[in-house]
């Protein structure tokens, strides 16, 4: 730290406007000569952790009872995993471009990767992730430099300023923050208007839940060890409608039809995973008339102008 003697020179040409200091306020830019981040107006220092690709705007890491990457189980089915990502990042895809954002902030993003498969729906893509990236999550290569990743504080507001992105990203993160209201009403304040918020999560309106449902005369497969919450496309947009004044412009819940299981030796052929994904849904939705009832749903929101 004795080379960092201050003032030191600051650049903000990257993009990352939308950063603020998580102790001030301030404006973030990029600490000359260093990979650090700067706040121009306390002068705090924000290290860049070169393990994990992630810039640390938190004191600790965070305490929360379940849903943070450390807590989470291994994958059961890779096959089946690898097979509903290429969809669901397809999906992702084409709702992203349909909004056209510049500045989208990715909330749980995670090691990072969607940066990379999205890069293309985005000048400036900023990552919060309150959790430690396990080892064998991490990326093997540096994000470019329009991506910017960063560990926060989630008892702590966002450190994002008012009305600086044009898109909020929950992909499969939205059921792992205990506190969704006060989230919501973060990501409100830092959404300009005109913005999006875009949730990618488990449709607990799949036909084969429902079917479990109705045969056990239960509520099954919440997945409560993992997850703080469960929804449907209907219920979701209800709980997003009430606590902000979004109005829902895009639902995708037809995708994946296919249900996982721990049968890996089902899932070996990626071609076959298709045709069985299209009969099914072809059944369940064209047949049976069961609309939104894949096993994920991206839901798409609007902040009035």
């Amino acid at each position: 730290m004795a080379t960092m003697s201050f003032p030191a020179p600051t650049d903000n040409r990257h993009g990352f406007t939308a950063l603020a200091c998580p102790a001030c306020d301030g404006s973030i830019g990029t600490l000359v000569g260093s990979s650090s981040l700067r706040c121009l107006r306390c002068e705090r220092i924000y290290p860049f952790d070169r393990s994990d690709w992630f810039y640390s705007f938190r004191a600790a890491a965070p305490a929360q009872d379940r849903s943070l990457l450390s807590d989470q189980e291994p994958i059961v089915n890779p096959a089946m995993t690898s097979f509903s990502v290429g969809i669901v990042a397809a999906g992702l895809r084409r709702a992203i471009k349909a909004c056209d954002p510049n500045t989208v902030l990715d909330i749980g993003c995670g090691s990072g990767w969607y940066s990379f498969s999205l890069r293309d729906c985005y000048t400036t893509y900023i990552g919060l992730e309150p959790s430690d990236i396990p080892q064998d999550r991490r990326l093997c290569e540096a994000p470019p430099r329009n991506v910017l990743l960063v560990h926060n504080d989630p008892v702590k507001p966002l450190p994002v300023a008012d009305a600086s992105i044009e898109m909020a990203l929950f992909l499969a993160s939205y059921d792992h923050i205990p506190n969704r209201r006060g989230m919501l009403e973060e990501v409100w304040r830092v959404l300009r208007p005109g913005g999006f918020i875009l949730i990618t999560m488990t449709n607990y309106g799949f036909w084969a839940k429902r079917l479990l449902n109705v045969l056990s005369g239960q509520q099954l497969a919440k997945a409560e060890h993992d997850h703080f919450c469960v929804h449907d496309p209907r219920t979701l947009e209800e709980e997003v409608l009430e606590f902000t004044g979004a109005k829902l412009v895009r639902c995708d819940a037809d995708d994946i039809y296919l249900p996982n299981s721990r049968l890996r030796l089902l899932y070996r052929s990626q071609f076959l995973l298709g045709i069985f994904n299209r009969g099914l849904r072809f059944l369940v939705h064209d047949v049976l008339a069961c609309s939104n009832s894949g096993s994920t749903m991206t839901l798409v929101f609007q902040k009035p102008r």
